[in-house]
């Protein structure tokens, strides 16, 4: 029996929960590493230059922002895609 964990209809598509869970598993993850990231950058323990520590900071803000739209767009029904669109592009 072909089981497709990715089902077409119309203009939506179907994620299998197993999909689902391993996506959810790794933005999980990346949150994490971020949140080590963003500490790590406002530490002295790597010694930065404080342009080095800014750009990390920036570039973990975006990224933990970015895993939290992934998040939202697989398992929170409520938020609405334009919101979501928002925040990865700025923009409606």
């Amino acid at each position: 029996m072909d089981k497709r964990e990715l089902t077409p209809i119309a203009d939506e598509t179907i994620l299998a929960a197993d999909r689902k869970r391993i996506a959810m598993e790794a933005v999980w993850e990346i949150e994490v590493l971020t949140v080590l990231l963003l500490e790590k950058s406002a530490s002295d323990e790597w010694e930065l230059e404080h342009e080095q520590a800014m750009v990390l900071r920036g570039l973990g803000a975006r990224i933990k922002a970015l895993s939290g739209v992934v998040m939202s767009a697989l398992d929170d029904p409520i938020v609405q895609t334009s919101c979501l669109n928002r925040k990865v592009f700025g923009h409606a």
